[in-house]
């Protein structure tokens, strides 16, 4: 679930999470 919050993050989804 990190590389998803890093991956995220990138994009700026992750920050939604």
């Amino acid at each position: 679930l990190i590389g998803i919050f890093f991956y995220g993050s990138y994009s700026g989804l992750g920050s939604s999470l």
